[in-house]
């Protein structure tokens, strides 16, 4: 599993739109509206890179997109050992 993380710039007014249009894409794991620079904030999840790449591509041809940033991408095992809050510090 491969997760992606984005920042979102889109056209003034129509953030609302592009949120909702986004919401619902098979592989959108979270979204959030931002202020600032970026307008939305996303966090993909797909089974490898291939199905990552075309959700990318799928974003890019929303309608008002006009920048986007990619943060991080990641493996579930990389994640797994930065984010398991079973792991205690020593």
């Amino acid at each position: 599993m491969v997760i992606g993380i984005t920042m979102l710039k889109v056209n003034h007014g129509r953030e609302i739109e592009v949120y909702h249009a986004l919401k619902n894409l098979n592989g959108i794991r979270e979204i959030y509206r931002i202020l600032g620079a970026y307008s939305i904030f996303v966090i993909m999840q797909a089974k490898d890179q291939f199905f990552l790449d075309q959700l990318i591509e799928e974003i890019r041809n929303t309608p008002d997109v006009t920048d986007f940033w990619h943060i991080l991408f990641s493996n579930d095992a990389y994640e797994a050992e930065i984010a398991s809050p079973d792991r205690a510090e020593t």
